[in-house]
């Protein structure tokens, strides 16, 4: 039996029912918000570990995006939220990044430090 959060009665934006799946990926996008706050208190402070949680937090996003858009349907902030995550990918590759991060300035997303 699922738990009772599962069972909520409502509507959607477009007007369809509202079933567990939604509550679901709702509370998943809730986890990567949280967990963005985190990577970005690391970033601010510079932390070394934080780096690569921050790229694997942005690579889950692109992928939440694309699966957002094939099941959801296409939305602008579908775009935004995709180009804002592959700034930060930019971003966190750049070789004065990577070297404040302690990481090599090397290959994209490269694991050994």
């Amino acid at each position: 039996m699922l738990p009772s959060f599962f069972h909520i009665s409502g509507t959607t934006y477009d007007g369809t029912g509202l079933n567990g799946f939604d509550v679901a990926m709702g509370l998943i996008y809730l986890a990567t918000s949280i967990g963005a706050f985190v990577v970005a208190s690391g970033l601010w402070a510079q932390r070394a570990s934080i780096w690569m949680a921050a790229a694997l937090l942005s690579l889950l996003m692109i992928g939440l995006d694309m699966f957002s858009v094939l099941w959801w349907g296409f939305t602008g902030l579908d775009n935004l939220s995709f180009a804002v995550h592959l700034v930060v990918l930019g971003y966190l590759n750049q070789n004065p990044v990577r070297r404040a991060f302690g990481r090599p300035a090397t290959t994209f997303l490269q694991l050994t430090s």
